[in-house]
């Protein structure tokens, strides 16, 4: 009889053993659930992207006073340009900021002079338009659910900065031209964009971005130039750190 009972006698683990495995399952089962797509929202952290493109502008118009006795236009075509930008900063829940350094260069396609009572000139442009800055920006972050109530990896956003820049524009090009020498000046700058945000690693973002960079009107040597205004067109990779 003792045999008998031995075999039908069900055998307990122990309750150690029994928690251990349930603690493995309850591992494993949050695992297997993990997304592949985490709540990107919910983090905060720091990060850094760069960016490059081309840039459109419509070109530059210039006054000149010329020994006082006349105004002499001078107008810049410009062609289209390289632009670039760097930077470092830090995701809230809801939005996040950066501090941004960037660099745009514009060809000079043509160089035409006005000036009132005498002939019009209009040549070949020399040199360039160059604007480096430094922005300050704000950017939010729309969140789109996909129907597993998960965030999706696309996320579109908006942003706009204001900072400071350096404008820097060519001499004249016309034949013995002495009206105005190259040179730079210092000016406000802002810019506002509008992208779209693909989360292509656990901790980095491709991301195509269209904006409008401008700056406020300068004087460069002797010529008083209206604001500049340059639109973009950027692929980036932003990181996360």
């Amino acid at each position: 009889m003792i045999p008998l009972l031995l075999a039908t006698t069900p055998i307990t683990p122990p309750a150690t053993a029994q928690a251990t495995v349930q603690v493995a399952d309850a591992a494993n089962t949050s695992t297997n659930q993990q997304p592949t797509d985490q709540p990107e929202n919910k983090w905060s952290y720091p990060y850094a992207s760069i960016q490059a493109g081309v840039g459109f502008s419509s070109g530059m118009n210039g006054n000149i006073n010329y020994l006082g006795l006349s105004t002499v236009q001078n107008t810049l075509g410009l062609n289209t340009g390289f632009n670039g930008e760097l930077a470092v900063g830090y995701k809230f829940p809801q939005f996040r900021t950066d501090l941004s350094v960037g660099y745009s260069n514009l060809g000079n396609q043509t160089q035409t002079v006005t000036a009132p009572n005498f002939a019009t000139g209009s040549v070949t442009g020399t040199g360039s338009v160059n604007l480096f800055t430094v922005m300050a920006n704000l950017y939010y972050d729309f969140k789109i659910k996909k129907k597993d109530g998960n965030l999706s990896r696309w996320s579109p956003y908006i942003g706009a900065g204001i900072g400071w820049g350096n404008l820097s524009t060519p001499g004249c090009a016309l034949a013995n031209c002495n009206l105005y020498q190259s040179g730079n000046a210092s000016t406000f700058a802002y810019q506002g964009k509008v992208g779209i945000a693909y989360r292509a690693t656990q901790s980095g973002f491709l991301f195509l971005e269209g904006g409008y960079l401008g700056t406020s009107a300068a004087t460069v040597q002797n010529v008083s130039y209206d604001p500049l205004g340059v639109w973009r067109v950027n692929l980036g990779w932003r990181q996360r750190f």
